[in-house]
């Protein structure tokens, strides 16, 4: 029989990334997501379609995947434990706010397990952009179990696995949705690097693997590489008058700037780490992929957003997170982080009034001053010596994009 794998989140991670990986490693796929009219489309049309660009070479292919089930975690939640009982493998793809609710969810699921003498692992594989992530599930799991049976059946059986992910994936344009109304847009990059030591069980067959030690400093330098240039980027864009990504991609003082805090960040990284170039192309894809990261954001046919891409500023601006991590990190090995400093400025001012985030820092940069906000939402104090130098040189920053904006 084949094994079962739950994945939790239909999203571009999800669909785009692990439903591929796992459809074709020959496993049965259950959806739990969150939307009941996304549950019902999934459910009505019985497959959906990945149109899938190539990163070698660009060219572009339909993967259907099809032959699953879903659920909805808002209104069927006994279906969802239920399919969690019963897996072999899950894996989450969501966002921060949702950590609660979907450590609850497993916790129900451990339950079951416990409950039907289940003896298999579950193995729970991360798949997320945060800090953290395996142990806030964990403390959400243990809110829901209640003897100490089900306890040591989550320190025995159940792996918290944390995971690198790598794929691309944007909204799907509106001919791709013409053709699949739940159509997805990915790339084909394959590999899933991992935590390989968190498993409780086999590693899963049939999909590529990549087993990494030193987990942690891997997991920052995708945050502070890769993340740290994806948000540089809107971050610029938006401040330049644009919404899609593309129109800032193809500004050459635009792409000089990222690449230019791009480079401080792999200098903080292999200060921090001890982290060597080789190093970095295993977690932060740095040198081997800079001209095609580049070549794929020019496109002009790419729908992706700023919205999208600086989505939740607040989170982003956090002192671990992609900005301020890699720019504290730069003052403790003795260089100065300016276009990273530039990079923190700019999302001071990234707004979006469907955004609570954004919003939220607008309105108290508004009343209180970006100095204020610093400190409340970076965590940049003056009485910290390196955190005062940061500071001063936002606030530089901030104020001469203020203005230029005059």
């Amino acid at each position: 029989m084949a094994k079962k794998a739950v994945l939790i989140g239909a999203g571009k991670i999800g669909r785009g990334f692990l439903g591929d990986i796992l459809y074709h490693a020959g496993y049965e796929l259950t959806f739990l997501v969150h939307s009941p009219v996304q549950t019902q489309q999934m459910r009505d049309q019985g497959y959906y379609t990945i149109f899938q660009t190539s990163e070698a070479t660009g060219e572009m292919r339909k993967v259907r995947i099809d032959g699953y089930a879903a659920y909805c975690t808002v209104t069927e939640q006994e279906q969802c434990a239920e399919a969690i009982a019963q897996a072999d493998y899950a894996t989450v793809h969501i966002y921060p706010n949702a950590c609660a609710d979907v450590g609850h969810l497993i916790g129900e699921g451990i339950r079951l397990r416990v409950k039907n003498g289940v003896q298999k692992t579950l193995d729970v594989l991360m798949c997320v952009n945060f800090f953290g992530s395996d142990e806030m599930i964990k403390k959400f799991i243990l809110e829901r179990l209640e003897t100490e049976e089900e306890r040591a059946y989550l320190e025995e059986k159940v792996g918290l696995i944390r995971t690198l992910t790598y794929r691309g994936g944007n909204g799907a344009t509106p001919e791709m949705l013409a053709e699949d109304p739940i159509a997805v847009a990915a790339s084909d990059y394959p590999y899933l690097p991992v935590d390989a030591e968190a498993f409780r069980g086999e590693l899963p067959e049939g999909i590529q693997i990549r087993k990494l030690d030193r987990f942690t400093g891997h997991l920052t330098a995708k945050l502070w590489g890769i993340n740290l240039w994806h948000c540089t980027l809107a971050a610029y864009t938006q401040f330049a008058g644009h919404e899609l990504l593309w129109k800032g991609a193809v500004q050459p003082y635009i792409r000089s700037c990222v690449d230019a805090a791009r480079r401080e960040s792999d200098f903080a990284i292999k200060a921090e780490f001890g982290f060597t170039d080789e190093d970095l192309k295993l977690s932060a894809r740095t040198q081997e992929d800079s001209s095609r990261q580049w070549e794929k954001s020019m496109n002009p046919e790419d729908t992706d957003t700023v919205y999208r891409v600086a989505a939740d500023p607040i989170r982003k601006l956090q002192k671990q997170e992609r900005l301020v991590g890699p720019a504290l990190a730069c003052l403790r090995h003795g260089k100065l982080p300016y276009f990273i400093a530039r990079s923190i400025a700019l999302m001071c001012f990234f707004h979006n009034d469907a955004d609570a985030s954004a919003v939220e820092l607008q309105e108290y940069i508004a009343a209180n001053g970006v100095g204020a906000a610093l400190e409340k939402y970076c965590g940049l104090s003056d009485t910290q010596e390196q955190e005062a130098q940061l500071r001063q040189l936002v606030l530089g920053h901030y104020r001469e994009l203020l203005a230029s904006k005059a």
